[in-house]
């Protein structure tokens, strides 16, 4: 996210408060000023400073069209320092962080499938209610597991290997 595209989320008013703050002539078209005001806020304190003029809840409403993880419960000032540092490019928000995640339906076959395996063996020993019952369902999974685990490996390899 850039810094011009935060400042469109602006209303009229919100425009015209920060371009007063900075000391900037109200003329032009609203992407003159949304540009006029970029080019002022390089640093991170400029950036603080530009979006103090913001409401607390248009904060919130602006950062959360941005997917900023837990805006919706962060105090005003820690929310603007998450602002700034995603502008600024030094944090990824959760839905870049899980796109950046290698195989990500893969780990989570795999946790659904353990999840799945966990609820079986506290079934199991509580049906059973001895533990050579228990210790059967554990030493059957194990293989189990590790043929699902091969087999989900492979088929993602050959996936990445064919050509679209």
């Amino acid at each position: 996210m850039t810094l011009e595209d935060f400042i469109s989320r602006f209303n009229s008013d919100e425009l015209h408060s920060a371009l007063k703050r900075q000391g900037l002539p109200n003329i032009g078209t609203n992407d003159d000023k949304i540009n006029k005001l970029a080019d002022l806020n390089k640093s991170k304190s400029n950036i603080k400073f530009l979006l103090s003029i913001l409401d607390e809840f248009r904060l919130r409403e602006i950062s959360l069209e941005f997917a900023i993880q837990g805006a919706g419960t962060m105090n005003k000032g820690r929310l603007i320092n998450r602002v700034a540092q995603i502008i600024l490019g030094e944090y990824e928000t959760l839905s870049k962080q899980a796109a950046n995640i290698d195989h990500l339906q893969a780990l989570s076959i795999l946790a659904a499938g353990a999840s799945i395996m966990m609820i079986i063996f506290i079934f199991t020993a509580f049906f059973f209610g001895t533990s050579s019952a228990f210790i059967a369902a554990l030493v059957i999974s194990i293989p189990i597991s590790f043929y699902l685990y091969i087999t989900i490996k492979s088929r993602l390899q050959t996936h990445k290997t064919k050509p679209d």
